[in-house]
């Protein structure tokens, strides 16, 4: 048996089932809908008590677990997964976790002062299995600049944004350089150069768990690497060629002096060679885009 479809949404958990009714709603389009779980019709699922039957396990719910949380001394928290039609939608029993307020004063603080984007920073948590060194130099969390800095870039890591100045531009990602992973650092600069203001707010954090797959020496290195030559590709259309010659300049400068630092300290501070290997790197990376290499792909 053959179909033909003119959309092919996978996943039909709450988004993708949002999508898939959307594609319908717009005409005549056959839409098909792939889902892993399970049917959604089930008394339990249709009523809402029906959560504390489901939560203790079957087969409509994945249960999942954090890693430890050091805010909470160390405990691990069990997240439930909706795997059926609808996702955890139809298993939430309606119930919403009301926000503590302090955790979003600091970005009604920064939209109050008309900006169009707001970035915060993140914090990360490594695995056990991570080296004690690696971990003190913390090279995954970020904090980009002090609270109020205008941003010309920026990362979809922690970030708000003000959505109908994007629909106004018309300004999306932009596909060819997903694997690269920068569009989000180019629809950021894209923003900031039409005018936007993005603003950097410190204390709006989140948490990011850190697999030992990206607590890897090789992996930093391809990531600085990246994040050098995105950056200087991004900013080059926006710099006038002395600028950008004088950008790249300064990059290998800081470089050759990195190099000549770094070496000694990886026996006496490894976590300081780490810090400064990433800083050279990054310059490497900057130099990468002068002399017109491809981007690093990361996914």
């Amino acid at each position: 048996m053959r179909a033909e479809f003119d959309h092919i949404v996978v996943g039909g958990g709450a988004s993708g089932c949002v999508v898939a009714a959307e594609l319908v709603a717009r005409g005549d389009r056959k839409v098909l809908l792939i889902e892993g779980g399970h049917s959604h019709r089930h008394p339990l699922i249709d009523m809402p008590p029906g959560i504390f039957k489901l939560i203790a396990g079957n087969k409509y719910m994945t249960v999942h677990q954090t890693a430890p949380q050091d805010q909470l001394d160390g405990r691990v928290h069990d997240i439930p997964q909706g795997n059926v039609l609808g996702g955890g939608s139809s298993v939430n029993a309606q119930v919403y976790m009301r926000g503590r307020p302090s955790d979003y004063e600091a970005w009604d603080s920064a939209l109050a002062n008309n900006a169009d984007a707001v970035l915060g920073s993140v914090t990360a948590h490594y695995h056990d299995s991570a080296p004690k060194w690696l971990v003190r130099a913390d090279p995954m969390s970020k904090c980009w600049a002090p609270a109020g800095t205008r941003m010309n870039t920026g990362s979809t890591c922690n970030a708000l944004v003000k959505r109908e100045r994007l629909d106004k531009l018309e300004m999306y990602f932009n596909p060819e350089l997903g694997r690269a992973g920068c569009d989000d650092a180019d629809l950021f600069a894209r923003l900031a150069h039409s005018g936007a203001v993005i603003l950097m707010c410190p204390s709006a954090r989140v948490s990011e768990d850190v697999p030992p797959s990206r607590a890897d020496i090789e992996y930093l290195r391809r990531r600085a690497l990246r994040v050098g030559q995105s950056y200087a590709r991004i900013i080059k259309p926006y710099k006038s060629p002395l600028a950008v010659a004088n950008f790249h300049i300064q990059a290998l400068l800081r470089w050759l002096i990195l190099w000549a630092i770094e070496p000694p300290m990886r026996l006496i501070r490894p976590d300081l060679s780490l810090r400064l290997r990433l800083v050279r790197w990054r310059n490497s990376g900057k130099l990468r885009e002068f002399m017109g290499l491809h981007l690093i792909e990361m996914y």
